[in-house]
């Protein structure tokens, strides 16, 4: 008799174990898909800010040869926008980071300055 009660005190902590286990591997499935979210969003904004190069490279080679193209102009405010204010049509995240954020005005301003130039240019 008191092997059974021995045996069915064993398989309560066993069950009380196991259901710990499995919430402890909820929460951290949870906390991976959190930061799992983050990382995606962080590497959205990387991507656009490469984009935001490229294009811009584009855009001077457009303009050198002759060809204005309003278009990706637009294009390219808009990302930037997006990078700056996050509520744009590109759906960014906020970085949490002074120097890309510092990075980024200066980024802004000498796409501002390049555009001026641009339209000078046109006239």
């Amino acid at each position: 008799m008191k092997i059974h009660k021995h045996g069915k005190h064993i398989k309560t902590i066993n069950t009380v174990i196991e259901s710990c286990l499995i919430v402890i591997l909820i929460v951290l499935v949870a906390i991976m898909m959190v930061l799992i979210g983050k990382l995606q969003g962080t590497a959205r904004v990387i991507n656009y800010t490469g984009l935001v190069r490229g294009a811009t490279q584009r855009e001077v080679k457009l303009e050198i040869t002759g060809n204005p193209n309003d278009e990706l102009i637009n294009y390219l405010d808009g990302i930037l926008e997006d990078l700056k204010y996050k509520d744009g049509d590109y759906n960014l995240i906020k970085l949490d980071n002074n120097d890309y954020e510092k990075k980024l005005d200066t980024q802004i301003a000498f796409w501002i300055l390049l555009k001026d130039e641009i339209y000078k240019v046109r006239e």
